[in-house]
């Protein structure tokens, strides 16, 4: 029995509902330290210690401004090269109609057909049609495609006599492989 693994990957929008909490954890802490060197006793040398605190404050604004803009910069870097990622991966998918005659129906085609694909990773369906063929329309990378043509022509119930394959148009929101009955 295989097992579905899910891949998640790391969401950089994230970030930006971590900001404003840090920015705000950064403001109470500025503000509460302010109020109590404001209150509190000259440091060694007699300087009143809240223009050191003051100064702290401004720094701390400048660093937090910093890394804000540095987060927001690296979140729109990970999106191009996301995006870039994605579009090189849709022009590299490929969707097959294929028909395949024999022994097809009644042996487990479509069963193992679905395991195969899940196995690697493609999308689309797999159809018993009136006239004993099966129909499967299947999306991917060619190598798994190939791979799963493979699978099929290798399971010893399955009798392949013919397989018409034509290549079609890729469907972009497709995300699993079905049995359609």
């Amino acid at each position: 029995m295989s097992q579905n693994k899910t891949k998640r990957e790391f969401n950089p929008f994230i970030l930006l509902i971590i900001i404003p909490f840090q920015l705000l954890f950064d403001y109470l802490v500025l503000h509460f330290t302010l109020e109590l060197e404001l209150h509190g006793n000259p440091d060694a040398h007699g300087h009143p210690t809240g223009l050191m605190t003051a100064t702290m404050f401004i720094f701390m604004s400048v660093i937090t401004l910093v890394v804000i803009i540095l987060t927001l910069f690296s979140i729109i870097i990970i999106y191009m090269v996301r995006n870039k990622r994605m579009k090189a991966m849709v022009n590299q998918l490929v969707r097959y109609r294929m028909v395949f005659t024999g022994r097809v129906q009644g042996v487990g085609f479509r069963y193992t057909a679905n395991n195969a694909a899940n196995q690697h990773h493609l999308t689309g369906y797999v159809k018993n049609e009136y006239d004993g063929s099966v129909t499967v329309e299947v999306q991917g990378a060619e190598e798994a495609i190939y791979l799963f043509i493979k699978s099929l022509a290798n399971d010893r119930y399955i009798g392949i006599d013919d397989m018409q394959k034509q290549q079609i148009p890729i469907e972009a929101d497709e995300r699993g492989f079905i049995v359609q009955y």
